[in-house]
């Protein structure tokens, strides 16, 4: 799946979160499923509730670690993919 790195990204509605141990857990409240996120995924989720695109995302990740802005792109990117196909989030319409 290629993701555009100006497309925007919205949490889905059918996750519950809390955060344990510095964890954010997940709850798929229609299948039951669970998620742990921790360190950069774990940022990342904390994050699209402002910086909703891969560009955003990545403009802030490379200011809090030493990280090269073009692999970072790639990794939110592969990131993000993976959080769709898990139906964690959508690409917001508009």
């Amino acid at each position: 799946m290629t993701i555009d790195n100006d497309a925007c990204f919205v949490k889905t509605e059918s996750f519950v979160e809390t955060e344990v141990d510095g964890e954010v857990v997940l709850m798929d409240i229609d299948n039951g499923q669970f998620f742990s996120l921790e360190l950069t995924g774990r940022r990342v989720w904390q994050m699209l509730d402002e910086h909703d695109s891969v560009n955003k995302l990545a403009a802030v990740l490379t200011t809090e670690y030493d990280v090269d802005a073009d692999e970072c792109r790639v990794q939110v990117a592969e990131l993000l993919a993976n959080f769709q196909n898990r139906k964690m989030v959508s690409v917001r319409a508009g």
